[in-house]
């Protein structure tokens, strides 16, 4: 089980709404100012844990994301970009994990996945159609785990966060819409519980488009 950071990321977004809803009047002949919606589709690092004798007992893979994403931001005049973002992502992420020498059989079923975060870079080039940015968000699943330890089978529930983090470059190519292509990795936070397999970092990516309402 992976522990969540939802508290503090929300008292960052409140923060940043506040600073860009009331701009969003001025904003609309800046490139990427305002509320924005798109789609986007990566490979991303999924990991699947339980809890079996006080251990977490995890497995991990990479898996395609097609997502449904939205945000507000607001361009600065000296090119700063400052945002909030979310998504909705759908992907297979049921994972399974066999032990058979400790009589062991665990599948994680998930398909779905939400995040919330925090954009931010600078727009450049002769018109600002060119933005390098940032991100940071929190990736939350839920995972259905079935165990069948010695032909004993019992079920739990793993909710997760997991923490994104990269970078971007997005490029406006019509009004109104831009391409957008992204590359990080992610950290998972597992407390003080032992696990039976340390986490690997993974690289993650994502292409997409935005339409700039």
């Amino acid at each position: 089980m992976i522990t969540r950071r939802t508290t503090g990321l929300l008292a960052i977004f409140v923060i940043v709404a506040v600073l860009t809803l009331p701009a969003y009047t001025f904003a609309q002949d800046k490139a990427f100012s305002g509320l924005y919606g798109g789609v986007e589709l990566g490979r991303q690092n999924i990991i699947g844990g339980s809890l079996i004798d006080d251990v977490d007992v995890l497995t991990q893979d990479t898996r395609t994301v097609f997502a449904f994403q939205g945000g507000l931001r607001y361009q600065f005049d000296l090119g700063l970009v400052i945002g909030i973002e979310g998504s909705l992502g759908f992907l297979d992420g049921t994972l399974s994990l066999s032990e058979p020498a400790n009589q062991l059989d665990i599948t994680y079923e998930n398909s779905k996945q939400t995040t919330l975060g925090l954009i931010g870079g600078f727009a450049f080039g002769a018109q600002k159609h060119w933005l390098l940015f940032g991100y940071v968000t929190e990736a939350t699943r839920e995972f259905d785990v079935t165990i069948n330890q010695a032909d004993v089978m019992f079920e739990q529930r793993d909710e997760q966060g997991f923490l994104r983090y990269g970078i971007g470059v997005e490029k406006q190519v019509f009004s109104h819409l831009n391409l957008r292509i992204s590359a990080g990795t992610g950290r998972a936070d597992f407390g003080d519980r032992q696990t039976n397999i340390d986490v690997k970092k993974k690289l993650e990516f994502t292409v997409g488009g935005v339409f700039q309402l």
